[in-house]
């Protein structure tokens, strides 16, 4: 049996980082099934006003009908509806509820690591987990992601290094000034939002 794998994120736009990731995940073969889950307000963050929720869902679906997942992908709209803050560890055991609770895994960006200690109920949450997946960023890469986290956290999972290093590309960066950066965009974006600033 694969794992079960847990994909969060704002994905305010989904950009050619998120791209590769989600490539890398449908196409591996330890990777099951995928949830991806969108966030509504990352607790973690301000919440700007790039677009309305309405047009964030039209850019997030075309992205994600464009994926080539099958059966294997299962985007997760429950945090994204959310009105308030939304938490990893909460959504992750309804989940578990709803689909089982065998071999999770975590998937993240290597600059998510140092964030770790500030998530919601961080240790209950890599309890429920078997390993999380870390995928290095051009300007964030950590050779053992394991050691820049207190021992007593690090020490609850075993951990996996994918070998894609990501570019160095931020949805801050894109949404800053999308046209200049379009080509940062997977095509499926570009053309939602080429129809948007139309």
């Amino acid at each position: 049996m694969g794992f079960r794998v847990y994909w969060g994120g704002s994905f305010r736009p989904p950009h050619l980082a998120h791209q590769k990731i989600a490539e890398t995940l449908l196409s591996d073969p330890l990777v099951d099934h995928l949830f991806l889950v969108p966030t509504g307000q990352n607790p973690l963050k301000s919440k700007d006003s790039w677009l309305t929720s309405n047009l964030e869902e039209q850019v997030l679906s075309a992205w994600l009908n464009s994926l080539k997942g099958g059966s294997k992908l299962h985007p997760i709209w429950t945090e994204f509806k959310s009105e308030l803050p939304s938490y990893t560890v909460q959504t992750l055991l309804s989940l578990m509820h709803d689909v089982g609770a065998e071999k999770w895994a975590l998937a993240l960006g290597s600059d998510l690591v140092l964030q770790l200690p500030r998530w919601r109920d961080i240790e209950r949450l890599f309890d429920q987990i078997e390993s999380v997946w870390v995928f290095n960023r051009v300007g964030a890469e950590l050779d053992k992601p394991w050691e820049a986290l207190p021992e007593s956290l690090a020490n609850r999972v075993s951990w996996r290094l994918m070998p894609q290093i990501l570019p160095a590309v931020s949805s801050t960066l894109v949404r800053d000034n999308w046209k200049a950066q379009e080509a940062l965009l997977p095509e499926s974006v570009r053309e939602v939002l080429g129809r948007l600033a139309t």
